[in-house]
């Protein structure tokens, strides 16, 4: 019903608000019985309707709170399913210079210690089945792909001043 409302009336502030609110709620709820994936997807509506609202009213204090909330709720959130940090690669020379590539996972391995990289990928539905299509691919030598995954973590490093043990 809010989104048929915020769908109707674009403009209006309270709706939208009250929206962020249950996207915040549901993101909680989904958290706690162990729907994580919809759960992050509850977060990122809720931060996108707060951070549209902060940007119409930078003076307002409200929003800015209720959006640093929501962030948490979604860095928590993460964090407990083992995402330790997002990461992007940025070309500096050739036909990509000034591009960046986004979309990369910093993960706590499940197997054992270290950090693992994931790469950025696009989530669709075959039948009921989700199935993933990976937006960067080795051409033909794998190692290629290896060298990637060890300047994601490099830099991941170098930001967090503890180097991890990491595995392929």
């Amino acid at each position: 019903l809010v989104e048929t409302i915020v769908a109707e009336h674009p403009d209006a502030e309270p709706p939208r608000a009250l929206l962020a609110s249950f996207h915040e709620g549901l993101g909680g709820l989904l958290t706690m019985i162990g729907k994580q994936e919809e759960a992050g997807s509850h977060f990122q509506r809720g931060i996108e309707l707060l951070q549209k609202l902060a940007d119409e009213r930078p003076g307002s204090q409200d929003f800015r709170m209720d959006l640093a909330r929501m962030h948490a709720g979604l860095g928590r959130l993460l964090h407990d399913g083992g995402q330790l940090a997002d990461a992007e690669v940025h070309f500096t020379s050739g036909v990509l210079a000034g591009l960046k590539l986004v979309g990369f996972g910093v993960w706590t391995r499940r197997d054992g210690p270290g950090c693992h990289v994931t790469f950025p990928a696009r989530q669709f539905t075959v039948h009921g089945e989700r199935r993933s299509f990976a937006l960067l691919r080795a051409v033909r030598d794998l190692g290629a792909q290896q060298q990637v995954r060890d300047l994601v973590l490099r830099a991941y490093d170098a930001q967090t001043e503890h180097p991890q043990e990491h595995t392929a």
